[in-house]
């Protein structure tokens, strides 16, 4: 858990780092002002900076490429602006300036995607302050996702990835019906929630105060790493699934475990459930609730 939140701690120390930049930079020339429209290129990498409102992407099937704002400021500088440079689309919440503070006033960005060109990509990054970041992926394929937020939400939904990753300090984080090879999660106070997974083979979800809700995959070999400090979490168990748990609490003290029949976790034991070892898991509590429960039909 340690290594997930230093993560944490890092991306929001990044994204103060890039604000004071991009407050500092001269003018962006090279960079196009409102909606970009038409058939995508040869994309490799989508890098989008947003500010505050909202952030929505959405893998279509077949279409255009667009990207644009609803409801564009009356001001050029405050409207968004892209630059599509080696092979990279980069995309900006309003024009740099040397000395004036951002107005932070909330936007919506919308970006539709050809499933076809993001397949393409090799990584799709996204940072905020406290604009919120949802993508939608159809179920389509992405080999590299990476959001960091200080205070927006994060939700990823559909979709399957390489590797997916999402940070942010006060924000809550969802991963709705997502496959990845690797699925990394962290808040410091947000609550984090994992429903209807897909095949994952490693999944970390990390949070100091906030609470977690996991579902197990329920296919596949997978491992998971789960931990909190002050927040309750929820384990649920698909029906079938066999797991090995290894849950460990504050010098072998911790809160109280409510599990399956044939789940008994205390301390740090190694504990079994199920015919066959499908997950196998380790849990890092301190304070709060932690429960095992079979997942509902």
């Amino acid at each position: 858990m340690r290594n997930v939140m230093i993560s944490v701690l890092a991306a929001v120390l990044l994204l103060t780092a890039s604000a004071m930049t991009a407050s500092c930079s001269a003018g962006d020339r090279s960079y196009t002002v409102g909606e970009l429209l038409g058939q995508p290129p040869d994309l490799n990498g989508i890098r989008i900076d947003w500010t505050a409102g909202r952030c929505l992407i959405f893998l279509t099937e077949g279409g255009e490429l667009r990207v644009y704002e609803d409801d564009p400021p009356s001001s050029e500088d405050r409207r968004m602006r892209w630059v599509i440079k080696d092979g990279g689309l980069t995309v900006r919440y309003e024009k740099k300036r040397l000395f004036e503070k951002s107005a932070g006033e909330e936007k919506t960005l919308r970006v539709y995607l050809p499933v076809t060109a993001a397949e393409r990509l090799t990584e799709l990054r996204i940072s905020t302050v406290t604009a919120s970041v949802t993508v939608e992926g159809g179920g389509a394929f992405l080999p590299l996702i990476h959001i960091e937020t200080v205070s927006g939400a994060v939700t990823l939904s559909a979709l399957s990835a390489r590797e997916a990753a999402a940070a942010t300090l006060l924000g809550a984080i969802t991963a709705d019906g997502v496959s990845a090879e690797r699925l990394s999660l962290g808040t410091t106070e947000g609550d984090i929630y994992v429903t209807s997974p897909g095949r994952i083979g490693t999944l970390e979800a990390d949070s100091i105060s906030g609470s977690l809700s996991v579902c197990l995959p329920s296919v596949s070999s997978s491992e998971v790493m789960l931990g909190t400090v002050k927040g309750d979490v929820d384990v649920l168990v698909p029906d079938g699934i066999g797991l090995s748990f290894s849950v460990v609490t504050a010098d072998g003290i911790g809160p109280e475990i409510v599990a399956l029949t044939d789940l008994i976790v205390r301390g740090d034991r190694v504990t079994r459930y199920g015919e066959g070892i499908l997950c196998r898991g380790e849990l890092t509590a301190v304070g709060g609730a932690v429960r095992f429960e079979r997942q509902e039909e």
